[in-house]
């Protein structure tokens, strides 16, 4: 994405604020001998509202705000009235370009969109633990901004958050936040370090394109899918750590990334987009962990790369990727890799109508049992009526010759109704399907899902943790915050309990 379609965007939604401020306007001014009014106090211009007594800071409606600015906690109207500052406005900061610096009061929760935007002798600003998400455009091209503390407080980082902030050389995300927008760190010229928390689900499109100093990067394993352009013309990438989690890899997901020298695709990577890495000409070793992922048009490797893939799947990567790929292997040093001796514990996971185990070790055989609490034999009841459980417990480990048995991974297979409308009937015919949820270190893994299918985490007393959806039918959840071993899932309106560890 080029930095002139961001602007351009960048307009659009200027614009949809602007429109949105003057009805804001319209309405306090109409509403201005009841419920809300506005005033400019000691220099910054608020929303009063007289319900509730808080108060938003507004943009200044004659010379923009410059300088050294102290926002204060509460304000005093000219009825002498006092009003709580709770939020920072849209547009508030918006152009600013001589404010060199701010301090938010503890009592404000939001930032608006466009908060800060265009403040490009902004070097520094502390964000109050009361504020709970950074909106769109919040800190768009604050050049001179260096550094910044988000608090843990602070749960989502909105579309073109901190786009083009040039001076901006690291930054860490709190464990609270589990989102990250599209084109968030787009252009961030200066960007060395990265800490991405460990409940961030998916990396959005062109969410670090254009990172040009970002040398190497860790991806937590509660990542389940990079998103398009994610890291394209990062040319200084030479590492990245990619983890078991991760189950796509979105179109021109590392293209130009012209210091890449190798790449490890976990056996997780079910689709690997168009040109995803297209332009890495320092690309000389790429290993796949797993068998052949769906790949979409040209993947992009430069076909002087050597590739290494497990020894039982070395004809069908050859078959797939074809005659001008002269240098694929078997995986070598298998042996050297694998110090344990052990297989790799498999993975659980159920797609069209089949109960899946995989695991990376080459030649890898498995075993398994299936157990349901429906089980009986000889069992008396009165009623005659019997509640099924519509659930089975997995167990399965690998075993291959010369490696030991590996771990046991555990998983519950459950069988939900599936309702579909029958158009040429108007019969709404009832279904089932398997759904298959393994629970491992806080991060819960649901297969067998729509693609898009939303899944809701909630505690076993009702509290919603969060929601996500499903990539290449799979949802992936970290939820190592939450203290409980058990959460309820709620998919398509039916609900199931998983252990999480």
């Amino acid at each position: 994405m080029s930095i002139n379609k961001i602007i351009s965007n960048e307009t659009q939604v200027s614009l949809k604020s602007l429109i949105l401020m003057a009805i804001i306007m319209i309405v306090a001014t109409s509403y201005s001998f009841g419920q809300a009014k506005i005033e400019t106090i000691k220099g910054l211009r608020y929303l009063l509202e007289t319900t509730n007594k808080s108060a938003t800071v507004m943009p200044s409606n004659s010379e923009k705000y410059s300088g050294i600015i102290n926002v204060p906690e509460k304000v005093k109207a000219s009825d002498d009235v006092e009003y709580t500052v709770t939020s920072l406005g849209d547009n508030a900061f918006n152009g600013c370009e001589s404010l060199a610096s701010i301090t938010i009061p503890s009592t404000v929760t939001s930032l608006g969109e466009n908060c800060f935007r265009l403040c490009s002798s902004l070097r520094s600003i502390t964000i109050p633990p009361s504020v709970t998400s950074l909106r769109d455009n919040c800190f768009f091209w604050c050049a001179s901004l260096k550094n910044i503390s988000i608090p843990s407080s602070v749960t989502s980082i909105g579309y073109s958050c901190f786009a083009c902030c040039k001076s901006l050389k690291s930054i860490a995300l709190p464990s609270s936040v589990t989102s990250l927008g599209e084109a968030c760190f787009i252009d961030c010229d200066s960007l060395i370090d990265v800490t991405i928390s460990s409940s961030v689900t998916s990396l959005e499109r062109t969410c670090f394109s254009h990172c040009y100093s970002l040398t190497n990067i860790i991806i937590p394993s509660s990542v389940t899918s990079l998103g398009d352009e994610c890291f394209s013309n990062c040319t200084s990438l030479k590492n990245i750590t990619i983890p078991s989690s991760v189950t796509s890899f979105g179109a021109y997901c590392f293209q130009e990334c012209s210091s890449l020298s190798s790449i490890t695709i976990p056996s997780s990577v079910l689709i690997i987009a168009s040109s995803c890495f297209q332009d890495c000409l320092k690309l000389e070793q790429a290993t796949f962990k797993g068998s052949v992922p769906s790949i979409h048009g040209s993947c992009g490797i430069p076909t002087s790369c050597i590739i290494y893939v497990p020894k039982e799947y070395l004809q069908d990567y050859k078959s797939v990727l074809g005659e001008k790929y002269p240098y694929i292997y078997a995986s070598k040093d298998e042996e050297e890799e694998n110090p344990t001796g052990k297989c790799e514990t498999p993975t659980i996971a159920y797609s069209d109508g089949k109960l899946r185990f995989v695991s990376s070790t080459p030649n890898a055989e498995y075993h398994y049992s299936l157990t349901t609490m429906d089980t009986a034999s000889d069992v008396y009841t009165k009623e005659g009526i019997i509640n099924l459980s519509a659930a089975y417990d997995i167990k399965a480990y690998a075993t291959a010759d010369g490696y030991m048995a590996s771990d046991v991974a555990t998983a519950t297979l459950y069988w939900l109704e599936k309702s579909e409308d029958n158009p040429s009937s108007n019969i709404i015919q009832a279904k089932t399907r398997g759904i298959v949820a393994t629970g491992q270190d806080g991060i819960v893994r649901i297969s067998g899902l729509d693609d898009g299918e939303e899944v809701g985490f909630y505690t076993t007393d009702g509290k919603l943790i969060a929601t996500a959806k499903a990539i290449g039918g799979v949802v992936s959840q970290a939820l190592n915050e939450y203290n409980d071993y058990i959460v309820i899932a709620k998919i398509a309106g039916q609900s199931i309990k998983i252990a999480t560890r």
